[in-house]
């Protein structure tokens, strides 16, 4: 029987296919356990959220689902401010008190974001038509309104 010798490049290209393959391993793993981590943190953060900072004003309810709408100021016109790309009510923090000296003024924390609930449903412009339309009528805001977005 004649021995095979194993060519010395193909030694190296072994051990270092072996090399590369425990690397990726333990990246997989520490990614995995950042992920992980990452989703503790939020759901820690959010369980801390709600009992540290309860919200505000009213929540309404739309579908089976809280959703939070505060109104301030009184007046003839009303304004439904609407804060938009993933933002929500706090985010006019500074132009409410302005407006509410001399109209009604209604935020609101659409579904998934601030103080309300989370809905099943799309996000595209028909289902977030729909979604503000319901929550208006839910919180009993006064048409005709001038509805505000950013």
């Amino acid at each position: 029987m004649r021995e095979r010798r194993v060519p010395a490049l193909a030694r190296q290209s072994g051990e270092t296919m072996g090399s590369l393959g425990k690397i990726l391993k333990w990246l997989g793993i520490l990614v995995l356990a950042v992920l992980i981590a990452g989703a503790l943190y939020q759901q820690i953060g959010a369980a801390l959220d709600a009992k540290l900072a309860p919200p505000p004003a009213e929540m309404v309810s739309v579908d089976g689902r809280q959703i939070h709408v505060a109104c301030s100021g009184a007046g003839a016109r009303t304004y439904v401010l609407d804060a938009g790309a993933g933002a929500w009510s706090w985010e006019f923090w500074s132009l409410k008190p302005l407006l509410a000296k001399s109209a009604r003024v209604c935020t609101l924390d659409r579904p998934g974001l601030g103080w309300s609930d989370t809905m099943a449903g799309g996000h595209d412009v028909v289902a977030t038509a729909d979604q503000v339309y319901k929550i208006i009528h839910a919180a009993k805001i006064p048409t005709p309104f001038i509805y505000v977005g950013h």
